[in-house]
């Protein structure tokens, strides 16, 4: 059985979708920042909306999932899987 699938967007961009992947974050969870920590600035550019006051988007550079979490406490309270993948 092919669990990798190929996805085309009207943008031509594409990306592959694995059925079986589970994020390491979910919502209602906590990010831990560290010295790694890519706060994403040009959220238009990779199809993501303006985060709320006080919120930011990270990238979660193993996966290539975005979160949206608190600035203050690390909550998570969006994620887009594949979003910044490769």
């Amino acid at each position: 059985v092919d669990t990798v699938r190929s996805i085309t967007l009207a943008a031509d961009l594409s990306f592959v979708y694995d059925r079986h992947y589970v994020p390491y974050y979910r919502i209602g969870g906590h990010y831990g920042y560290h010295n790694n920590t890519i706060i994403i600035g040009d959220y238009d550019y990779w199809g993501l909306y303006e985060p709320p006051y006080g919120y930011h988007w990270v990238h979660d550079y193993d996966s290539g999932d975005a979160i949206l979490a608190s600035i203050a406490t690390g909550a998570i309270i969006g994620l887009v899987i594949g979003a910044l993948a490769d």
